[in-house]
């Protein structure tokens, strides 16, 4: 399971932990390919489960060769943040190493994988991501379920990149962390999407 988010937070980090051996008796269930505030680019394939920040993190900072991560003690003055104009936004994605490979990553991931959950992202301002849906997704055997507050305008949006029935779910019901919980164990649980839109 591979997740891609477009959050410039941590917050889905730190939802994500257990308790172990990592930093403050707490460690990451979804690794980003980061070791020590260096990026690891080729360990990135072999992660089971994969945390990218697609669009950058206050986290990441920009130096004249490479990006790192800083520790949260750490007063970062060059974030990686992608937040221009739509129509820049894959260049500018490409021009820094860490989240060129997160890119690639989710390039190769969508010509393999089966199902596409889609939760919160509007797609009014990614182009580049619809692009992708549209080039390596949009084939027999995929399914795609947007889950937001309003899944009808993202569905409205992705129609025209996805020939295939796109399921919906709606979140207005979720309040809490145990409610986002109990969402993500029907997702990623269901046999068919078709079955849980419907249920």
């Amino acid at each position: 399971m591979h997740i891609y988010t477009l959050n410039y937070d941590g917050i889905l980090d730190t939802l994500l932990t257990h308790r172990g051996k990592g930093y403050q008796g707490q460690e990451y269930l979804f690794k980003d390919s980061f070791y020590f505030g260096d990026f690891q680019p080729r360990k990135l394939e072999s992660l089971p489960f994969l945390m990218a920040h697609l669009h950058g993190s206050y986290k990441f900072r920009r130096g004249r060769q490479f990006t790192s991560k800083l520790r949260r003690e750490v007063v970062n003055d060059n974030p990686v943040m992608i937040y221009n104009s739509p129509k820049l936004k894959e260049a500018l994605i490409k021009e820094d190493t860490v989240l060129k490979t997160y890119y690639n990553q989710l390039s190769k991931d969508l010509q393999t994988y089966q199902r596409l959950i889609i939760l919160g992202c509007s797609f009014k301002t990614e182009p580049h991501l619809r692009h992708l849906i549209e080039k390596y997704f949009n084939r027999h055997g995929t399914e795609v379920i947007v889950c937001s507050d309003k899944p009808e305008e993202i569905v409205s949006i992705l129609e025209p990149h996805y020939n295939f029935p796109i399921y919906t779910q709606s979140t207005e019901h979720v309040k809490s962390e145990k409610q986002l919980i109990e969402l993500f164990d029907k997702l990623f649980s269901a046999t068919s999407m078709e079955i849980l839109a419907t249920a």
